[in-house]
């Protein structure tokens, strides 16, 4: 498969499964995509609902025989975004090799531009910058919309991570 280049994605402030599926999209079309600050990803919906249910799946299974789901939030992001690629097939197992995440920003990446989302340059995805969208909305019209960062849920779940 032929490689259109190298893309960066900064995830702080960003929904997790909207960011996710951006990724997914952009994997098959052919780039290579990195993702930093996986910590700062969010979770839509009331915080100690979102804890208790990855905390069922976490729990979820045998120890042995699985199912198995990462706490640390740079595996919680790689998982949801596997759940979006044929993971299956020959394609998708190549497709989701074409990823890395990391938590905060790498050295070697310090210096690159990254595609962090913002309202000017969202390209038809600002449902996915809750944040952003609240910052620009007066306070009247905002509503309660509540979230959790995936690194908060991640310490919630016993996972060990700087």
């Amino acid at each position: 498969m032929e490689f259109l280049g190298e893309l960066i994605y900064d995830a702080e402030g960003l929904v997790l499964g909207r960011l996710a599926s951006i990724v997914a999209r952009n994997l098959k079309r052919g780039y290579r995509v990195k993702i930093v600050n996986a910590e700062k990803a969010i979770i839509t919906g009331d915080p100690n609902m979102v804890k208790k249910e990855w905390l069922q799946k976490v729990k979820r299974g045998d120890y042995y025989k699985g199912p198995f789901y990462p706490k640390r939030p740079d595996n919680i992001l790689k998982r949801v975004i596997r759940g979006m690629l044929p993971r299956k097939t020959a394609r998708g197992r190549e497709l989701l090799k074409n990823v890395k995440v990391y938590i905060g920003v790498p050295e070697e990446l310090k210096d690159k531009p990254k595609l962090g989302l913002n309202l000017e340059n969202a390209k038809g995805y600002p449902e996915a910058l809750i944040k952003e969208v609240l910052k620009a909305k007066p306070k009247f019209e905002r509503g309660n919309i509540k979230y959790i960062e995936l690194g908060e849920l991640s310490k919630y779940l016993g996972a060990k991570f700087t």
